[in-house]
């Protein structure tokens, strides 16, 4: 029973884990895309 629980526990922690570099890779990205994006609305006006 022990063992079932501590398995549980590691895949918890692994999904919670790839929730957050999920989360964390994807503020990334929207930070590059504003980067981008700043230049872009300079050239328009």
């Amino acid at each position: 029973m022990k063992i079932l629980l501590l398995i549980l526990l590691v895949i918890l922690v692994f999904v919670a884990g790839i929730f957050m570099w999920k989360k964390i890779s994807d503020a990334r990205m929207e930070k590059e895309i504003e980067k981008i994006k700043i230049p872009d609305d300079t050239f328009q006006d």
